[in-house]
Parts: structure tokens; sequence; C-alpha cells
């Protein structure tokens, strides 16, 4: 059994792993502000780690929750999450060259906020568990 479906089954409902996770994601994030490598180093390993476990559970979200054939729906959260990944990464890297780091993890973090929103409403909207 893999570890993100142990979590999930201990979690008792993904959208707690989910809202969980984004919490210590976030809060992993004001790591970074420490100037020190042991801090830096930490705070990669902490978000990256979080990160898994969100890329990890949200693709069987999308897919249980979708009405469509799950062919469509992974080309659909594919392409969307590509797009903004794009984006995403442009924007706040010009934020960083131009501010610093200060700036740049406050954006994450307002970003991260916005999906922890999304997460307690789409946990709200659905019976996914």
């Amino acid at each position: 059994m893999m570890l993100t479906t142990k979590i999930v089954a201990r979690a008792n409902n993904v959208f707690v792993l989910l809202l969980l996770v984004m919490l210590a994601f976030t809060a992993s994030l004001f790591l970074f502000l420490v100037e020190s490598i042991v801090f830096a180093v930490t705070a990669m390993m902490i978000t990256s780690i979080l990160f898994s476990l969100i890329y990890s559970n949200c693709p069987g979200i999308v897919n249980r929750a979708s009405p469509f054939d799950v062919g469509v729906t992974n080309s659909m959260y594919l392409s969307i999450y590509y797009l903004f990944t794009a984006a995403g990464s442009m924007f706040p890297i010009m934020l960083y060259s131009r501010s610093g780091i200060g700036p740049f993890v406050l954006l994450l973090a307002g970003i991260s906020i916005v999906n922890i929103a999304l997460i307690i409403v789409a946990g709200r909207k659905t019976k996914l568990g």
C-alpha cells in the first residue's frame, strides 16, 4: 500500500488531508526567510515532501469528481496544470529578482491561502471524503 493511501486513510477524508498539508506547506514557506543554509535545506525538504503529498492526491480527486471519461479529465487536468505552472513560475521569479525573498515568500503564502480556501470550498461541495 502506498504511503499516501495510508495517510489518506488515517485522515479519514482526503480534503482534511489536503487542508492539513496546505497549512503545513504555507507555514514551512516562512523557513526560507531565515538566512541559514540549514533552514533553507530543511525548508526545501519539507515543502518538497508536502507538495508531493498534494500532487499525488489531486489527480484522483479530480477524476472521482468529474462526470467525464478519465482520459478527458486527465488531459484537461494536465493542460491546466502545465499552463498555470508556466505562468505561476514566471511571475514569482520576476518578483524575486526585483524585490527579494520577503515579497516572494509572501506571494507564495498568499497563493497557498487561496488554495486553502479552494480546498475548504471543494470539501464542502463534494461527497468524496
